[in-house]
């Protein structure tokens, strides 16, 4: 651990509004000035103490360091997806993945908070993903295969094809052209050609 994973760490915090300064984050693990925190992160080794003091306000700062959090660059899609770059996929698609979150609530009719909750994030951290601002975590399109297994994972990735397999709407329509066809005519409806 050395200065960088804190100020990381501090980044992350700020980015779901945890904090919102380095002295802030001083003051709420118990240092009594940021001048202080930024003398004991500047030390190396960081001192055992300053790991213990934001481990205690922060438990989950631990598994930041391991690279746990699916917000750590180890766990973006981007390194997920280095297998299609290739000339026949377009980088910008693999980039814009936020666009296709966005419209997977217009097309399912359900809103942002919803998907948010389905996918079990913070509303504000899916604003971020749908404008582009962070690229989206490996982890949540699992969440969103496994939650809507309808949704084609090509498309999902690449933006390639439709969202939805279109055969079983084409199935649905083809039923009820059949049920139509079943229905019965009026007789008043066959006129006979020879009597009129």
């Amino acid at each position: 651990m050395n200065k960088v994973h804190i100020q990381k760490f501090i980044s992350y915090l700020k980015s779901i509004g945890a904090v919102k300064t380095q002295k802030e984050f001083a003051l709420i693990i118990g240092y009594q000035s940021e001048s202080a925190f930024s003398q004991a992160i500047a030390k190396v080794p960081i001192p055992v103490d300053t790991f213990d003091k934001i481990k205690n306000v922060y438990p989950e700062f631990e598994e930041f360091l391991k690279g746990s959090s699916h917000l750590e660059p180890q766990n973006w899609i981007e390194d997920d997806l280095s297998r299609y770059n290739s000339p026949n996929h377009d980088k910008t698609s693999l980039e814009r993945l936020g666009l296709r979150l966005d419209e997977i609530c217009r097309v399912k009719n359900i809103s942002h908070q919803d998907l948010a909750k389905l996918l079990k994030i913070g509303y504000s951290d899916l604003l971020v993903l749908i404008a582009g601002n962070k690229p989206v975590p490996a982890s949540l399109l699992e969440k969103i295969m496994k939650i809507m297994p309808e949704i084609k994972p090509l498309w999902l990735i690449l933006g390639y094809g439709a969202m939805v397999d279109n055969k079983d709407e084409e199935i649905k329509r083809l039923k009820q052209e059949l049920e139509e066809l079943k229905k019965p005519t009026h007789p008043t409806e066959n006129v006979d050609r020879r009597t009129a």
